[in-house]
């Protein structure tokens, strides 16, 4: 699967992914020359779908904004082995085009959200996040990023059981908290942001090149097996 930044998959958007992946690993099925034909023509519609999909991510203006914060309480040997005054990083990507860019916005990650092909991440010492592990991310908008005149400011996240059962970890605008019930275990707030940065995106042509390479192989692999 393609990755946007390392460890995290981009979401393919394509009801017949799993068909596709099925042709591609276990090859076109039949001996004679119309067997493998239906084959082949039985993928087209996948392969489509599949084209059509990347075609409307590559027309997105996808930037990628990096933050930064720091630890303002930490008990000792919390699961983050962070303590006071240590830095944490994160990284967001979005759809730019998504935003007015003129007072306050808010642009949804989860399965609802408009900003759903954008990524979230925040490393908290030794535990990272992302932004499908937010406890309201399927069926629905959540996680958040927050914008002022189109510069990022804050989130909204919550993320349960992880590390461990019965802790959790909440990001509400700038600031963070790690607990487990009333107890705080660690806070800190996300204090610096970096200037959006394009991505780069696979272009169609090339993604084209790719599936259709895919299934050039199928019947060699088929043969050889």
């Amino acid at each position: 699967m393609l990755e946007l930044m390392a460890g995290h998959p981009i979401p393919l958007y394509c009801a017949g992914i799993k068909e596709l992946e099925s042709y591609l690993s276990n090859g076109i099925e039949g001996t004679t020359m119309t067997d493998k034909t239906t084959g082949y023509s039985r993928a087209l519609p996948v392969i489509a779908g599949l084209l059509f999909a990347f075609s409307g991510a590559t027309s997105a203006t996808l930037v990628q904004v990096d933050f930064a914060g720091t630890v303002t309480m930490a008990d000792a040997g919390n699961a983050f082995g962070l303590s006071v005054g240590d830095s944490v990083t994160g990284a967001t990507t979005f759809n730019s085009a998504l935003l007015t860019g003129t007072g306050f916005e808010v642009l949804g990650l989860g399965t609802e959200g408009e900003g759903f092909s954008g990524s979230l991440t925040m490393n908290m010492g030794l535990i990272t996040y992302f932004e499908s592990e937010d406890v309201d991310f399927v069926d629905d908008i959540f996680p958040e990023l927050y914008f002022s005149d189109g510069i990022l400011t804050g989130f909204n996240l919550l993320v349960e059981g992880k590390p461990n059962p019965g802790e959790a970890f909440g990001v509400f605008e700038a600031g963070w908290d790690y607990y487990i019930g009333d107890d705080f275990l660690a806070t800190g707030v996300w204090d610096t942001f970096s200037a959006p940065r394009a991505i780069a995106v696979p272009e169609p042509s090339i993604l084209a090149l790719l599936v259709m390479g895919g299934l050039g192989l199928l019947g060699w692999r088929k043969k050889a097996a």
